[in-house]
């Protein structure tokens, strides 16, 4: 099932069924981030296509990972990001 969505930032094709992205090969969470926005953007640089919702959700997804991993200071950011998600 698709749907799609307009923003001024361009147009997003919402799936359920997408998860283009994989696991980081070196097993940080800083690399997992990394890979997964490298890959969204030579997705868009080579494609004409619509940015599909999951597939840019899978990228930020990866992100509250990442703040986990930073320690006490950026508990506080990471609720914030939550939250707003």
């Amino acid at each position: 099932m698709e749907s799609c969505s307009s923003t001024p930032f361009g147009s997003f094709i919402e799936t359920h069924t997408d998860s283009s992205f994989k696991e980081s090969e070196s097993g940080s969470p800083l690399a997992a981030v990394a890979e997964a926005f490298e890959e969204l953007a030579r997705s868009l640089e080579t494609s004409s296509e619509d940015l599909k919702v999951s597939t840019f959700s899978d990228a930020c997804s990866l992100v509250s990972v990442l703040f986990g991993c930073l320690g006490f200071a950026f508990k506080f950011a990471e609720m914030e990001y939550v939250s707003k998600r």
